[in-house]
């Protein structure tokens, strides 16, 4: 019984190694998302990996990131510097995502300098998108203490592994032209009610930010571990890091909660409150519209003129 087991632990290792081994085109895994975050995901690869425009300025982070930083707005008002800039978010929260995104723009690109999105505090989790696009390596060799997710993400890696195997080999790919647009922001134009913000701010001003010194050290564990990763990769490529603060509408909180851990890597920038405080300027209660965005992107590059002119 005991060799039997043996043989079958070992024709399953086998295949797992089988699995993560065989060569797959490196879109398969964006055009996999193709239901996910509006298509975004192929537009990411084909903007890293196929657009020979260069990336002089990224931006990575959430939905908070994709309706906020206008990227043609930046790059216009940065036309004497002559610098490109892209918008990178992806719907959702995970700094893992940011780093695997992060990889894979260094790969292909020589960013000067890298905003990234933070908000009031840390998500805690995985990003749901991680184990779709991260190498195996990536995932299998995730960081494993406190990590929520690490099973369930290898168990995602496999079965997607398997499903992009099936369909290259089978030819059932569906073929997506590529991509050519060159800015990523997407954000609505319309305003939230006024008095769905004042329902907001009557809810959040309440809100309690509970955790300890010990609980924060335990919960955030896991995404200070992929901030550590990611500032060491900017450093080791010569990019400077800046942390990008982008709060919700009344969150109450005008510095993040990890503040220390971001200072311990790269400079928090904070916009002028009166942006995040204008009611005119919230598509909902998380997300910047376009005159938002506007007010946003106009003072980042204001900041990136006057305060990081020789990148």
């Amino acid at each position: 019984m005991l060799k039997l087991i043996l043989k079958v632990v070992a024709f399953l290792v086998i295949l797992l190694i089988l699995v993560l081994s065989v060569p797959l085109p490196d879109r398969s895994k964006y055009t996999g998302l193709k239901e996910d975050c509006f298509y975004h995901a192929i537009w990411l690869h084909d903007r890293i990996f196929l657009n020979r425009k260069p990336v002089d300025v990224a931006f990575l982070g959430s939905s908070h990131t994709i309706n906020g930083i206008d990227d043609a707005l930046i790059e216009h008002s940065l036309d004497s510097l002559k610098l490109s800039v892209v918008n990178l978010g992806y719907c959702r929260y995970g700094e893992n995502l940011y780093y695997v995104l992060m990889k894979e723009l260094l790969k292909m690109k020589k960013p000067r300098i890298i905003f990234l999105e933070i908000r009031e505090d840390e998500d805690r989790y995985s990003h749901p998108v991680f184990p779709y696009l991260a190498e195996p390596a990536d995932v299998w060799m995730a960081w494993p203490w406190f990590n929520r997710d690490l099973v369930s993400d290898d168990a995602v890696s496999v079965r997607y592994r398997i499903q992009m195997i099936r369909q290259h080999f089978l030819a059932t790919d569906t073929v997506f032209p590529p991509r050519k647009e060159d800015f990523g922001f997407a954000s609505p134009a319309d305003t939230v009610s006024p008095f769905v913000l004042d329902e907001v701010r009557m809810k959040r001003k309440d809100r309690k930010w509970t955790l300890n010194a010990f609980e924060r050290d335990f919960y955030m564990a896991f995404p200070r571990a992929y901030i550590r990763k990611i500032a060491r990769l900017c450093e080791s490529q010569h990019v400077k890091l800046v942390f990008l603060y982008l709060p919700e509408y009344a969150s109450g909180l005008w510095e993040p909660l990890e503040a220390g851990t971001y200072r311990q890597y790269g400079s928090i920038l904070i916009p002028p409150r009166e942006i995040f405080e204008t009611k005119q300027y919230w598509g909902d209660d998380s997300h910047l519209n376009q005159a938002g965005a506007r007010q946003l992107s106009d003072w980042i590059a204001w900041v990136i003129k006057n305060k990081y002119p020789g990148i």
